[in-house]
This record gives C-alpha cells, sequence and structure tokens, in this order.
C-alpha cells in the first residue's frame, strides 16, 4: 500500500511539474532562475515582470543557493529576509545589504521554539531544517533542536510599516499553517503567495486569495481585485 501511495505522489508530482514547467516556457521573458524548482520565474511572471519590488522571504536558506529572491535583488528589488539558521543568516548579512535580515523564526504568535536541525549541514543544506515537531518526528535523521526566538508575519508588516508587498514566499518545511495564522490577513497581504505544500485554499479564500497554479511542491495565490 505505501508502495503504490508513493508511486501515486512521484506521478503526480511529475504532472504537476511538468505544467508549471510549460507555464515558465510560456510566459517568461528570461531563463534566469535560482529557485529549486522555478519559482521565481513564475512569481516573475505573476507580479508582472518589475523594475523595482518588495518581497518578504520566510525561511529564505542562502542568499544564493536554492533561492527565490535572488533574482528579484539582482534586478533592483529589496525586501525582507527571515532565516532562522544563523550560518545563512551572516550571509544574508553579507550578500543582501540593501534587504532587512532577521535571525528568527515565524509563528502563530511570539516566543520561542523549537528549531531542529542537522548541526553538522553545509551552508546550502539547511533546506530540511524546521520548527515543526511533526516533521521532525517523520524525519528523524539526526537532527538535534535547540531555542529560536519567533515572531509572527503580523508584527513584521507592523514593525516595517507595510500593509501590503509584491510577494510572500514561505518554506518552512510544515509549519506554513502556523505562520499564516499569525498573520491579519485583513489588513496586510500581498499580491503574489507562493507557499510550499498546498491545501490553504480555503483559508485563503476568505481574504480575498485566488489560486492560480501548483507545481508539485508550491502552491501559488494571486490577491483578487475588486
Amino acid at each position: 500500500m505505501n508502495l503504490l501511495k508513493n508511486l501515486f505522489k512521484k506521478v503526480q508530482y511529475q504532472f504537476y511539474h511538468r505544467i508549471a514547467f510549460l507555464f515558465v516556457r510560456l510566459f517568461s521573458k528570461d531563463q534566469i532562475t535560482y529557485a529549486q524548482n522555478k519559482e521565481d520565474q513564475i512569481i516573475d511572471i505573476l507580479t508582472g515582470f518589475k523594475d523595482k519590488g518588495f518581497y518578504i522571504d520566510i525561511g529564505a536558506n542562502n542568499p544564493h543557493k536554492i533561492s527565490v529572491t535572488k533574482k528579484f535583488y539582482e534586478r533592483g528589488w529589496n525586501g525582507i529576509n527571515i532565516e532562522p539558521n544563523s550560518e545563512n543568516y551572516l550571509l544574508f548579512l553579507k550578500d543582501r545589504p540593501r534587504d532587512i535580515n532577521l535571525n528568527i523564526g515565524l509563528a502563530s504568535q511570539e516566543g520561542e521554539l523549537d528549531y531542529y536541525y542537522k548541526p553538522n549541514a553545509s551552508l546550502i543544506d539547511s533546506t530540511g531544517f524546521t520548527f515543526s515537531k511533526k516533521v521532525y518526528d517523520e524525519r528523524d535523521y539526526n537532527m538535534q533542536s535547540k531555542k529560536i526566538k519567533v515572531s509572527t508575519l503580523s508584527k513584521i508588516f507592523s514593525d516595517n510599516n507595510l500593509t501590503s508587498v509584491d510577494f510572500i514566499n514561505m518554506d518552512v518545511e510544515g509549519f506554513e499553517n502556523e505562520i499564516l495564522s499569525g498573520n491579519d490577513w485583513s489588513k496586510y497581504g500581498a499580491s503574489v503567495l507562493c507557499i510550499e505544500g498546498e491545501n490553504y485554499d480555503k483559508f485563503l479564500l476568505e481574504y480575498g486569495y485566488k489560486k492560480v497554479l501548483y507545481d508539485g511542491s508550491n502552491v501559488y495565490y494571486v490577491q483578487k481585485k475588486g
């Protein structure tokens, strides 16, 4: 049964992945991408190929490798990078001087939470790190934990005098719902959302977001106008 389930997931992923790649091939203006699954190209299409803009990258990982925002930063954009891994955070301080770089996590409320990580991982191998105990229990591959300060997405908006940004990217390994619930979506938002995982439609529909694409790994929403 598990074998069939895993096979179905693999086929489903490949199907949606090919649709997303076709979307990029049809509508992208260039082939520049630094993201794992061409998320930056998809976001570029959905935001209208803007010369300047502002982003919030939650679980930013690394300023160069597997980065959804590097393409935009090179063009002249800036934004807020939220990265709880201290080694990668230091890279953002060095390489993203126009950005606001925060060495914290996000959650449904402020405080401290256990952050699960691999202590000997390379600087570009922090993609499995998580605040989710459920994900940690499922993976269980020699991860350790330490307490990390967490804030809320609402506070990020408020502290930086923002009400809306061009896009939010969220890659937090199973902790997405907690972060979504930590924002006042009736007050703060983004033109485009790229969120790892799926099944956020019901929650976001209430706040005027429409699902436009699923690439097998991430779901994309645009804020409906009017």
